[in-house]
Order: C-alpha cells, then sequence, then structure tokens
C-alpha cells in the first residue's frame, strides 16, 4: 500500500499524523475501484470544523454505525423588501449535537468544537438531559479525541 500524504496546512490541528495514516488506510481499503481516493482527495474541498465533521461521520458509518450530520442552523430567507430574515430550524432542538450517532443501542450525540468556538448554555443542558436519560454526548476539538470518546462509548456500553 503507498504511504499516506500528510497535507499538515489543510488539516492543521484536527488530527495527528498517526491518525491520519489510520483513516487513510481505511479509506482507501473500504473502496472498490482500482485507483481509490485517498483521504486527502475523499475529503477534498473542507475544512476546520466541517472536514472534522465529515471525518467523524465517515469514521462512524465505516463501523457500521448509524450517523448522520445533524443540521440545526436554520434557513436564511429573502424577503419581498430586500431584507433577509433568518427561520430556526426548530425550537426544541436547541443545543443538540452536530453529529447522532446509534453506537451498540445507545443514541450519541458529538459536539464538534474547532479554534475558538466555545460550547453553548443550551449544548450544556442538552448534555446532561442526554447523558442522564443513558445516552452520550461528547465534544470534540480534534479526531485523536474523538477516538477517545468513541472508544469511551465502547467500553461504557
Amino acid at each position: 500500500m503507498r504511504p499516506a500524504t500528510f497535507e499538515r496546512s489543510r488539516f492543521k490541528d484536527l488530527i495527528t499524523h498517526d491518525a491520519f495514516e489510520m483513516l487513510d488506510q481505511r479509506v482507501v481499503a473500504s473502496q472498490t475501484s482500482p485507483y481509490p481516493l485517498t483521504a486527502n482527495a475523499w475529503f477534498a474541498g473542507s475544512k476546520g470544523a466541517n472536514l472534522l465533521t465529515k471525518m467523524i461521520v465517515w469514521y462512524l458509518r465505516s463501523e457500521s454505525h448509524y450517523a448522520y450530520r445533524n443540521s440545526s442552523q436554520g434557513t436564511p430567507r429573502r424577503m419581498r423588501d430586500g431584507s433577509t430574515k433568518w427561520t430556526p430550524s426548530s425550537k426544541f432542538a436547541k443545543g443538540q449535537g452536530d453529529i447522532f450517532a446509534a453506537i451498540q443501542g445507545r443514541s450519541c450525540f458529538f459536539e464538534v468544537k474547532v479554534g475558538k468556538d466555545k460550547v453553548s448554555a443550551s449544548q450544556k443542558a442538552f448534555k446532561e438531559g442526554i447523558e442522564g436519560s443513558g445516552g452520550a454526548y461528547a465534544i470534540c476539538h480534534n479526531f485523536d479525541e474523538f477516538i477517545t470518546e468513541y472508544q469511551s462509548i465502547l467500553n461504557n456500553n
């Protein structure tokens, strides 16, 4: 197998070189094409929190877990007068994680925080509610932290 090309400028502090090599090998092995894409090509065009979110969702799905990116951002609407109004996606889902996964029958949320991004009060409240009902809620600043949280969820199940 060819060595992984680690684009340090693109991945910044999101993933260590060793974790990148593991992810790259998994990405290549998951494809049936005679010329499989590398992790660099697979996640091309993404950076920051978007890149980390894509890597986590891909990893969870590669482990045969149900996982999806949870979009709770809302929608901007253009009004007739030319102004833009923001419509929230839902009022009951404040604080939910960026990623939802079902891991061995357990509801798990992963919140992705990159750079100076901080956890909000509604996210803390949602975390307490999920953990109080037997689910898991993890805050991940990089891929290695996600792997640690993921292993902890597997071991506590």
